[in-house]
């Protein structure tokens, strides 16, 4: 008849003593307990866990970002109704349409105003006197040109932007006035630092673009984004004489209504002014269909936007990964004392409880340093690379139900191990 040995009988003892104190306790407390216990593991999976959620906020926050900045131009012109080409792909690639399609559209009752606006990409050479070393080439940067006529300037932009555009609004009318002297261009200021600084433009007016010489008579103030990194003002004669132009060729019609019209009504009216869409070479579009298909674009017809929205489901799948091994781990290391618990008779349940409670208490563990760590790479980011990156309520609700939808996922998968754990084996 065998023996219980001396070390399976201190063995005994400790799951007994463990035990006396199980009986008053909670799920919730055995799984804090069982956190401080092991505080080493419980650190790395926190710190796991923290970056996978810094990552996931990161992806949000560039994905919201790339849907911001698809808008953010036309979020600041005013119109009520655009004229564009049909073959329109995006504000960098809008193609272009006869100017005489203007003055059909203006002489529809109810159209206050049509503004031309054309929208082309040029190459844009760093001023002089920037940082560069002596001898070597000037390098040169795509810039996103907008092209009207000078007198047009101060219908460009909706009010108040105008204003906070350029800090004063008779500023543009100073500015129009400039951009009527062949040559002139006015940039905006949050463009990349490639593009020089307002310091060097305003002590070195004379830059490149394209190629020739262009004078910088001010800035506004725009932003940019992922759709472009820099952008300038210039007039439609200035755009001609640059880049040869068409003189009678526009991106877009701006199209201004009378307060109390029905926009639907005049959106209707135009249309049926217009050529048949088999002959047409432009179509009339509301500023909600033109959002859509900007968005679209840049979210799913281009690897930025898909990438950032793949970028967060495999932030999820990591960190549940990570989280779920950390867990296994745990789990049959203690598989001793869940059975001592099962041997006291406590349900399957109980056993059950405890994981989950872990697995959430981790959560939260996890998002509080993540959060943190986030906010501070959304301002270095925002400040450093000029990214639209913002935090809001919305998106930290989501993140932690993502966070704890992990977690809890990770204890779904790991509670299977608990319920291994035989009584019989402590004897």
């Amino acid at each position: 008849m065998g023996s219980t040995s001396q070390t399976e009988k201190i063995t005994i003892w400790q799951n007994q003593a463990r035990a006396s104190t199980v009986v008053h306790m909670t799920p919730f407390v055995l799984a804090w307990s069982n956190l401080l216990q092991q505080r080493t593991r419980t650190l790395i999976s926190v710190i796991g866990l923290a970056f996978a959620v810094l990552l996931i906020f990161m992806q949000q926050g560039f994905s919201s970002a790339v849907r911001r900045t698809a808008t953010l131009l036309y979020d600041k012109l005013d119109f009520d109704l655009i004229l564009i080409s049909r073959e329109y792909g995006n504000l960098a690639k809008p193609s272009n349409f006869s100017r005489r399609r203007l003055a059909q559209v203006r002489s529809v009752p109810g159209v206050e105003r049509v503004v031309p606006l054309t929208s082309v990409l040029g190459l844009w050479t760093q001023p002089k006197g920037s940082n560069q070393s002596k001898g070597s080439v000037q390098p040169r940067w795509s810039i996103l040109i907008l092209a009207t006529d000078p007198p047009d300037l101060k219908h460009l932009f909706s009010d108040p932007v105008g204003r906070e555009i350029v800090h004063r609004q008779e500023n543009l009318v100073w500015y129009s006035e400039q951009l009527a002297r062949s040559g002139t261009v006015i940039i905006d200021e949050t463009s990349r630092r490639e593009y020089g600084d307002p310091e060097t433009w305003m002590r070195h007016p004379t830059n490149h673009l394209n190629g020739r010489e262009v004078e910088v008579v001010g800035t506004i103030k725009i932003g940019t984004g992922f759709a472009y990194s820099g952008l300038l003002i210039i007039s439609e004669a200035s755009l001609t004489k640059l880049m040869n132009w068409p003189e009678d060729r526009v991106s877009f019609g701006l199209v201004k209504l009378s307060s109390g019209v029905n926009k639907e009504l005049i959106r209707r009216e135009i249309e049926s002014r217009l050529p048949p869409a088999s002959l047409s070479d432009v179509e009339i579009q509301t500023r909600e269909w033109l959002y859509e298909k900007e968005v679209n674009f840049w979210m799913t017809g281009t690897a930025v936007g898909q990438f950032f929205i793949v970028g967060v489901f495999i932030a999820v799948v990591v960190g549940g990964v990570f989280v779920y091994q950390m867990m296994a781990a745990d789990i049959a290391r203690r598989l001793p004392e869940y059975a001592t618990i099962r041997a006291l008779g406590y349900p399957s349940i109980f056993l059950t409880k405890i994981v989950y409670w872990q697995g959430f208490l981790l959560a939260l563990l996890g998002f509080i340093p993540g959060f943190i760590c986030s906010l501070l790479g959304y301002y270095i980011t925002h400040s450093l690379a000029n990214v639209p990156i913002e935090m809001d309520l919305g998106r930290v609700i989501n993140v932690l139900v993502l966070c704890i939808f992990m977690c809890m996922g990770s204890a779904l998968l790991a509670v299977r191990s608990v319920h291994t754990a035989d009584p019989a084996d402590l004897f």
